[in-house]
């Protein structure tokens, strides 16, 4: 019986800590080239992104634009699971999020698109090093459209 009491003891343990344990290398560890605040500063404004990877199960990020000391934009990031695919999901304050479908992929670089979006239609983040090239593009009023931002790696989390 004193065995029993020992090694119910030890399996309760190994059932405790397993349930506050989780791997490490979760789905989203594929987007950790994206992890870190990032920034682009001209003569009349500067765009941040900051990105922050939890374990590699969740992606969560926020994008603003500052002018002088105002926040003139501000949009929430996500990249989240979805089947056997991913969506990067952008949300404006007081509107619905908008979903882009994962396109393609490769080490450093990631492609999502919405063919149903007003505009952009499609977003994509290549990192470089210190360097992340943002692209947003698609067909707004009839005119195709592209805006790319080149960002310098301001901080890593």
């Amino acid at each position: 019986m004193k065995h029993w009491r020992t090694l119910s003891c030890g399996i309760l343990t190994v059932i405790a800590g397993c349930a506050s344990w989780r791997p490490s290398n979760g789905p989203l560890n594929d987007f950790a080239f994206l992890e870190g605040t990032w920034a682009q500063t001209t003569s009349r404004a500067t765009t941040e992104e900051v990105w922050k990877l939890n374990e590699g199960w969740s992606m969560r990020g926020v994008g603003r634009t500052l002018q002088g000391e105002h926040e003139v934009f501000r949009e929430i990031l996500s990249i989240e699971p979805r089947g056997k695919n991913y969506v990067y999901v952008a949300e404006l304050p007081g509107a619905a999020p908008v979903e882009f479908k994962l396109v393609d992929r490769g080490l450093e670089w990631a492609r999502f698109e919405n063919p149903d979006h007003d505009f952009p239609q499609r977003i994509e983040y290549r990192r470089n090093g210190n360097s992340l090239r943002a692209e947003v593009s698609g067909v707004d009023n009839g005119r195709t459209q592209r805006e790319i931002i080149e960002y310098r790696r301001v901080a890593k989390h």
